[in-house]
């Protein structure tokens, strides 16, 4: 019997994995751009390495996701009004960049109920997040700028985009449900900086610093591309990751080798004369 069970467990997580999309992201992220490792950030928008991620890891990334349901609906009960379509699309809320190569997905906007502490803010970008304990301790601790810079990144990014002037910034606690909730003002010479440095990044040819050149660094150690960067693992071979590869007006890519437009489905495929961009 117990043999049998975990070979129910294996099924689920082979399912899990053979249903989820998996495929590289075509734009660079405003939930990466602020972390602190650039070159990282450059190499999956360059598509050097593909991600083999479990079905645990996969069932993690859903339960985030389905977190949200939960989160709108504790606001909407404590009065809030929740919007999650935009309605100049009817689709989630999004934003894009320097010429379509960067942007983000909201998870909506939310005005606060009349006659509270907290009504005069006006609408705000809503941000929500699932965490373990330990790192969920660290943003109630420290505030999510110094303990999830990425988040804090993507808040200011969307603020910018929707032009408001406030973010609430909703974290549960995977371990015992506890809520952490924080208000996030807008900077424009934040958000700015960050669009500034995804336009560095994108428009590189050449591979930016990464945080150390030392390949025992606990950060990088754990980092998904350590092989690559500091092992002799050779880049996946795709148009993105060839050197005669470069981001174009509408979020298109060019060869210059070839002096075309390199079709869309056809980006994750290298052509036979690709040449490593590292």
């Amino acid at each position: 019997m117990e043999i049998m069970a975990r070979h129910i467990l294996t099924d689920i997580d082979a399912a899990v994995v053979a249903t989820s999309d998996t495929s590289f992201r075509h734009h660079m992220g405003a939930s990466v751009i602020g972390d602190e490792c650039h070159r990282r950030v450059w190499y999956s928008f360059r598509w050097v390495r593909r991600h083999p991620y479990s079905g645990r890891m996969l069932r993690l990334f859903q339960r985030g996701h389905e977190e949200e349901v939960r989160f709108v609906d504790f606001l909407r009960r404590a009065g809030w009004k929740v919007t999650e379509v935009d309605p100049a699309t009817g689709e989630q809320f999004r934003f894009t960049a320097i010429e379509g190569h960067f942007g983000g997905s909201m998870d909506g906007i939310g005005t606060p109920p009349a006659g509270k502490l907290y009504s005069d803010l006006g609408p705000l970008v809503l941000e929500f997040k699932t965490a373990a304990k330990k790192p969920w301790t660290r943003v109630a601790n420290d505030g999510v700028a110094k303990a999830q810079p990425k988040h804090y990144a993507q808040m200011q990014l969307y603020m910018r985009a929707r032009e408001l002037d406030n973010a609430l910034y909703l974290s549960v606690c995977k371990d015992n449900d506890e809520l952490y909730a924080e208000i996030v003002p807008y900077r424009p010479d934040v958000a700015a900086g960050y669009l500034a440095q995804a336009q560095l990044l994108i428009s590189s040819q050449d591979a930016p610093p990464g945080i150390s050149s030392d390949p025992t660094f606990w950060k990088c150690k754990f980092c998904d591309y350590h092989a690559v960067c500091h092992g002799d693992e050779a880049p996946a071979q795709n148009c993105r990751s060839c050197k005669h590869a470069v981001p174009a007006e509408g979020s298109v890519w060019h060869c210059e080798r070839h002096d075309v437009e390199i079709p869309r489905d056809r980006l994750a495929v290298a052509h036979p004369c690709w040449e490593s961009l590292l």
